[in-house]
C-alpha cells in the first residue's frame, strides 16, 4: 500500500464515497482507513470518516477525526459545521467550551463564528411549536399528563387532533399518554408520527428513546437520543436516557459521561445525580456514589429520595451512624414515601437488628402495599406466620394482573419464602415457578451469548504463558478473595475467615472484578488479548483497588473480599496482586441452583437465575472457568466444598484458615456472633451457628425440579452421587 500514488488514492477515495452513498459504511470506512495509513494528512478523508462515525453513533471516534480534519483545514466551513454537529450530539459542556475557544481562533469570518457558537449553545431548543393549538389548551393537556391522568390526556389529545391535524406536539403528547397506560405499540406509532411530521423535534426523539429503553431496544434508544441532542443540545432527558442505554449495552464509560453531562446541563435536577450514584453503586463503588450525592445535597434542597440514596451509600461505606441519620431525615421530610423507611430497615437488618427493622418495613408496606420488593426484603430476615395479614395481601397482589410484572414476581418470591419457612414444600412452586417466569420475561438472558463471551475470554487468557513469574510484589496488599457462584456458601466462608483476629472483613467489595473487566474487555463482548495489557495498565488497576480498600478500611492489612465474579479473572488478578489468596466455594449444583432460583437479585444482576436451563448453562460456564484455572495455575487457589464444610467444620474450617496463610483460632467457628454488616441475601443465615439443613434441599421438590435435572444432564448428575 505504501507504493500507492496520489491518483491511486484518489480512485480509492471515489470508491469509498460511492460505498458511503450506498449505505455500505463498513466497506467505505475500510477504504478511508487504507488511504489514511498511506497519507494521514488528507482532511477530506478525516472529514468523511467523522461523518461515518457520527452516522453510526460512534461519537467519541467522530470527535477525534473531526479535530484532525479541522487542524488540517482550519478555514473549511463544512468541517466546522460537522464539528458543531458532533459537539451538539455529545452535549458535553467541556467539549463545547473547547469548541467555542477554537472557533474564536479560527480563520473564519465573523458571521460564521457567531453561527457556530450559536449552534453549540445548550440553551438552544427544538424549533417546534404547537401550531394552531391554543396555548392554554395545550398546557392543560400537558398538566393532565404530568398529573398521571393518562387516559384523560389521551382523549384530550385525540380530540385536539381532530381540530388541529398533523400537529407534531399533539402526537408527542399522545405518545406519552399511551406509554403511561402501557400501550406500547400505540405509543411507538404516535412517536413515529410526531417525528415524521417534524424530524427536528428533539423532545419527540427523546420521548421515543424513553419508550425504546423500556422495551429493551437500547441501540435504537441511543440513536434517538443522539437525534434529540442534535436538535436540542444539552436536553436533560436525552442525556439521561442515553446514559441508561449505554449502561444496558455494557458501555460504562459512555454511561458515566452522559450522567455527568446531564448534571452539567442542569445542576439543580436530582435525577442525574441519582442515576450517576446508582451507576457507581452498581459497580461497587460507594465512595464515588457518596461523593456524587454529597455534591447534589450541596446544590439542591434535600429530598427524601436524595437523602435515602445518600444513606445507602453511607451504609455501604460502613458509616452506620451517618447512614441512620440520613434515613431518619428522609423519613422526617416525607410522610407518605417509603424510601427512607426501607433504607433504614435494610441497614438495621444487615446489622442483625431484625426486631428494630420490622416496624419500618411494615410502615413502608402500609404506605405502598404494591411494592413487592419491600415484602421480599423484609422476609429475608423475618419469618411471619401463615395467619399474618400480610400473607393475604401478598397472595392478592401476586394474583392481580394489573400489578406491574416485576412487582408481581417479587410477591411470588415473597409468598414462596413464607411457605418455605413453614415447610409447606408442596405449594412453594405454585408461586416460585410463575415468579421466575415473570422475572425472566422482564429480564431476558441469552445463555449462548454468555457462553461466547466466556469462550472469547479464555482465548484471551491463552495469549500468555501462565508459568511465567508473577508481577510486582505488593506485600502491603493481602486480600483473601472468596468467590464462587451466588448462594454457594461464599458468605459463610467469608465470615469464618473474617472472624480471625488478623483479618478485616471487607465484605463484597466488587471493585477488582469491574476494574479487571474494564481493562480486559471494555466492551464486554470483545476482550483484547491479555498479552497486550501493559504493566502500567495493571499497576493503575491495582492502585485504584488499593485506594478503594484503604478508604473503606484504612487499618486493614489482611482482608476478605467476597466478590462473586472473581473466578472469571482469578489468574489475571493473581498476576497483578501476587500476595492475594483465592478461595473458590463449590456446592452441589442441585442445591446451589435451586437456592438461586428461590431468590431475587438486584435489577440487572444474575439474570440467568430465573430460568432452569440458563442456571444449568451458567453452572457449566463456572466449571469451564475453574477447570481452566486448574489447568494453567492449579496452585493459585483453594477449593472448599460447602457440604464438607457444614458436615465437618472442625476439620474443614482449620484447613480453610491454613490455606489463607493463617494460624487457627477458635473464634473462626463463632462467626455468627459478629456484629459487622452483612449486605447479602444470607443476612439471616450468617447470624446463626452453622447448620446442615440447607444440604439436599432439592429432594423436597420432586418433579418440580425435573427441568433443572434434565438441563444439568447425566454427565454432571452422575458425578454427584
Amino acid at each position: 500500500m505504501s507504493a500507492q500514488g496520489p491518483q491511486a488514492l484518489k480512485k480509492i477515495y471515489g470508491d469509498a464515497l460511492a460505498l458511503q452513498k450506498q449505505g455500505k459504511d463498513g466497506e467505505a470506512l475500510q477504504l478511508y482507513q487504507k488511504i489514511a495509513s498511506v497519507n494521514p494528512k488528507i482532511a477530506e478523508v478525516r472529514f468523511q470518516v467523522a461523518r461515518l462515525f457520527l452516522r453510526n453513533d460512534r461519537l467519541d471516534e467522530a470527535l477525534v477525526q473531526v479535530r484532525i480534519a479541522v487542524t488540517l483545514k482550519p478555514a473549511e466551513p463544512d468541517i466546522w459545521k460537522l464539528f458543531a454537529e458532533i459537539i451538539r450530539t455529545l452535549s458535553d459542556a467541556a467539549a463545547a467550551r473547547e469548541f467555542t475557544s477554537a472557533v474564536a481562533r479560527a480563520p473564519l469570518d465573523k458571521r460564521m463564528k457567531g453561527d457556530l457558537k450559536t449552534e453549540v449553545a445548550f440553551t438552544r431548543k427544538s424549533e417546534i411549536g404547537i401550531g394552531a393549538v391554543p396555548e392554554a389548551v395545550f398546557q392543560s393537556m400537558a398538566n393532565t399528563l404530568v398529573a398521571g391522568h393518562f387516559e384523560e390526556a389521551k382523549k384530550a389529545a385525540l380530540s385536539a387532533l381532530k381540530r388541529f391535524p398533523n400537529t407534531a406536539a399533539l402526537y408527542d403528547l399522545m405518545a406519552l399518554a399511551h406509554a403511561g397506560l402501557g400501550e406500547n405499540e400505540a405509543s411507538e406509532a404516535a412517536s413515529k408520527k410526531a417525528i415524521a411530521l417534524a424530524p427536528g423535534f428533539g423532545e419527540a426523539h427523546s420521548n421515543y428513546a424513553k419508550l425504546l429503553l423500556a422495551l429493551g431496544r437500547h441501540v435504537e434508544a441511543v440513536r434517538h437520543c443522539n437525534n434529540a441532542l442534535r436538535f436540542a443540545p444539552g436536553l436533560l432527558n436525552a442525556l439521561i436516557y442515553r446514559g441508561l442505554s449505554y449502561r444496558e449495552l455494557h458501555m460504562p464509560r459512555a454511561a458515566q459521561s452522559d450522567f455527568e453531562r446531564a448534571i452539567d446541563a442542569d445542576p439543580k435536577d436530582e435525577r442525574a445525580y441519582l442515576h450517576l450514584a446508582k451507576f457507581h453503586n452498581d459497580r461497587d463503588d460507594p465512595i464515588a456514589a457518596e461523593k456524587t450525592l454529597h455534591r447534589a445535597l450541596k446544590r439542591i434542597k434535600p429530598t427524601a429520595e436524595l437523602l435515602a440514596a445518600f444513606g445507602r451509600s453511607l451504609a455501604a461505606l460502613n458509616r452506620v451512624d451517618e447512614a441512620i441519620d440520613a434515613f431518619k431525615k428522609a423519613i422526617a421530610i416525607d410522610s407518605k414515601g417509603w424510601s427512607g423507611l426501607v433504607g433504614l430497615a435494610d441497614l438495621l437488618q444487615s446489622l442483625g437488628r431484625f426486631d428494630e427493622a420490622e416496624p419500618y418495613f411494615r410502615e413502608a408496606i402500609a404506605r405502598d402495599p404494591n411494592r413487592g420488593d419491600i415484602y421480599r426484603l423484609m422476609l429475608l430476615g423475618r419469618k411471619i406466620e401463615l395467619d399474618d395479614p400480610l400473607v393475604d395481601e401478598i397472595k392478592t397482589r401476586f394474583n392481580d394482573p394489573s400489578v406491574p410484572t416485576e412487582m408481581r414476581a417479587r410477591f411470588g418470591f415473597a409468598m414462596s419464602n413464607v411457605l418455605e419457612s413453614h415447610k409447606v414444600y408442596d405449594e412453594v412452586f405454585n408461586y416460585l415457578g410463575p415468579a421466575n417466569a415473570l422475572m425472566h420475561e422482564a429480564y431476558p438472558f441469552d445463555a449462548k451469548v454468555r457462553q461466547a463471551q466466556i469462550d472469547r475470554l479464555i482465548e484471551s487468557y491463552r495469549t500468555i504463558d501462565w508459568s511465567e513469574p508473577l508481577g510486582k510484589d505488593r506485600p502491603d496488599l493481602s486480600p483473601v478473595f472468596v468467590t464462587g457462584l451466588p448462594r454457594s456458601g461464599t458468605t459463610l466462608v467469608e465470615q469464618i475467615i473474617a472472624s480471625h483476629s488478623s483479618v478485616t472483613g471487607a465484605g463484597e467489595l466488587g471493585r477488582i472484578a469491574f476494574l479487571s473487566q474494564d481493562l480486559i474487555a471494555p466492551n464486554r463482548n470483545i476482550p483484547k488479548p491479555v498479552s497486550s495489557i501493559t504493566t502500567d495498565e495493571m499497576d493503575a488497576v491495582v492502585e485504584s483497588y488499593r485506594a478503594h480498600v484503604q478508604t473503606l478500611h484504612p487499618e486493614a492489612k489482611i482482608f476478605t473480599d467476597k466478590t462473586i465474579p472473581v473466578y472469571e479473572y482469578l489468574g489475571f488478578i493473581k498476576r497483578m496482586i501476587p500476595n492475594a489468596k483465592f478461595v473458590v466455594v463449590r456446592r452441589d449444583p442441585r442445591d446451589n441452583l435451586l437456592s438461586m432460583y428461590r431468590n431475587v437479585f438486584s435489577p440487572g444482576g444474575h439474570l440467568y437465575t430465573y430460568d432452569m436451563s440458563d442456571l444449568a448453562a451458567t453452572y457449566r460456564i463456572f466449571l469451564q472457568l475453574i477447570d481452566f484455572w486448574r489447568e494453567v495455575a492449579p496452585d493459585w487457589f483453594y477449593e472448599v466444598r460447602y457440604e464438607d464444610l457444614v458436615s465437618n467444620p472442625e476439620v474443614e474450617a482449620p484447613r480453610l484458615i491454613e490455606a489463607c496463610g493463617l494460624e487457627w483460632e477458635d473464634a473462626c467457628l463463632e462467626f455468627h456472633k459478629s456484629k459487622r454488616q452483612v449486605r447479602t441475601l444470607s443476612v439471616h443465615q450468617v447470624r446463626q451457628p452453622m447448620y446442615k439443613t440447607s444440604t439436599r434441599a432439592w429432594e423436597r421438590y420432586g418433579d418440580a425440579l425435573d427441568p433443572l435435572m434434565e438441563a444439568l444432564g447425566p454427565e454432571i448428575l452422575d458425578a454427584l452421587d
